[in-house]
Order: structure tokens, then C-alpha cells, then sequence
């Protein structure tokens, strides 16, 4: 019987297409590092500039609907 540290490490993990899409969005569009992190009902984006932030936040449903991405965006600067 294998040993749960083995079946992790052989297991790869993936992050959700909504995830890796939203990263080159930010990327390509404003050139700067994001960190986002996926719950059940929410997508935290979180990016250390206010002006990006700002954009970010007039184009939520564009971005919802551009990248189907059916859960909350949340944008946090820090």
C-alpha cells in the first residue's frame, strides 16, 4: 500500500483554467504581478497597486464574461 506522501507527490495540481486565465489577463493587460487565490464562491485578486486595482474593479463583469468565470471577483490591494 502506498504512503499518503507518495500519492501527493506523484499527483500534480493543476490550478483552474478561470485561475491561469486571469493571471495573463493581469499580466498582458497591466504588466504587473498578481496573486490570486480561489475559494468556493469567491476569486481573491490580489495586486499591490490602487491604480490597477481601480481598473480592475470598473471592468469586473467584462472580465467575468470575457473569461467565463462564474464566481465572485474580489480585488484586494496590498
Amino acid at each position: 500500500m502506498d504512503d499518503i506522501r507518495d500519492i501527493l507527490t506523484k499527483r500534480r495540481f493543476n490550478p483552474p483554467d478561470e485561475i491561469v486565465l486571469l493571471k495573463k489577463y493581469i499580466q498582458i493587460n497591466f504588466d504587473i504581478d498578481s496573486e490570486i487565490i480561489n475559494t468556493k464562491n469567491t476569486i481573491i485578486i490580489k495586486i499591490n497597486s490602487a491604480s490597477v486595482a481601480s481598473i480592475l474593479r470598473t471592468r469586473i463583469d467584462k472580465i467575468k464574461s470575457e473569461l467565463n468565470v462564474p464566481k465572485k471577483i474580489q480585488i484586494i490591494i496590498t
